[in-house]
């Protein structure tokens, strides 16, 4: 629980300390998407419709290493952007769905206890 907590602070810290929104380097758009898609989007505003997303200049954004600057890794099918905290959120669930308690287990214990 501690790391799926430590991912969702590090979120929430960059967020709050940029607006309400999850900056999106300049940069890490480039990269990402195509030239025209890149220009239509406008620097220090929401990156569409209910983004959670804004596009700044690095040197703009505050805290940037926790921003959404990591690409997904090549020959995935679809492409996104993540920071470290969600790495530390999806580390978080998986160590708690690891450790959660085999549902199976319990009933045979509840039946042979019978």
């Amino acid at each position: 629980m501690v790391i799926l907590a430590t991912g969702l602070a590090l979120n929430l810290t960059v967020i709050v300390l940029n607006g309400g929104f999850m900056p999106l380097p300049v940069e890490t758009a480039r990269a990402l998407l195509p030239p025209p898609t890149v220009a239509l989007l406008e620097v220090g505003a929401p990156i569409g419709l209910g983004s959670k997303d804004i596009l700044l200049p690095e040197s703009s954004i505050v805290l940037p290493w926790l921003a959404d600057r990591f690409r997904s890794p090549a020959g995935i099918n679809r492409t996104f952007v993540f920071s470290i905290g969600d790495v530390f959120v999806a580390l978080g669930v998986i160590v708690l769905l690891s450790r959660a308690p085999d549902p199976e287990a319990s009933h045979k214990e509840i039946n042979h206890a019978r």
